[in-house]
């Protein structure tokens, strides 16, 4: 769940930073959506409800919940592991899902 956390408020912190390019161009756009595949991890990253196993993550990595989602600059959502691409370069995959994700890429 930590990785999960440490990751997700990393990828909150481009999104802070993508968000205030698109305001200096004037543009608009969408609210965000960050897929998490760990359901306590999403959880975390939602409400402030406690987790004995989320003890020791760092106020740091809490600005995804703080500071992006409680503020709606953020949407965080569950994403099933079967569903999610980036499992391609993380894990070993049975050859069909593997080449699912492949195609999802758009490298096939």
């Amino acid at each position: 769940m930590e990785a999960e956390i440490c990751a997700g408020s990393e990828g909150a912190r481009q999104v802070a930073w993508f968000e205030k390019l698109v305001k200096d161009l004037d543009e608009r756009t969408n609210t965000p959506i960050l897929m998490i595949d760990n359901a306590a991890a999403e959880e975390l990253a939602k409400t402030w409800k406690s987790h004995s196993k989320a003890k020791h993550i760092e106020i740091k990595e809490m600005f995804i919940r703080d500071d992006m989602v409680l503020r709606n600059r953020l949407v965080v959502q569950h994403t099933p592991s079967t569903d999610n691409i980036a499992d391609t370069l993380t894990k070993q995959l049975p050859k069909p899902t593997f080449l699912r994700h492949l195609r999802g890429m758009g490298m096939i």
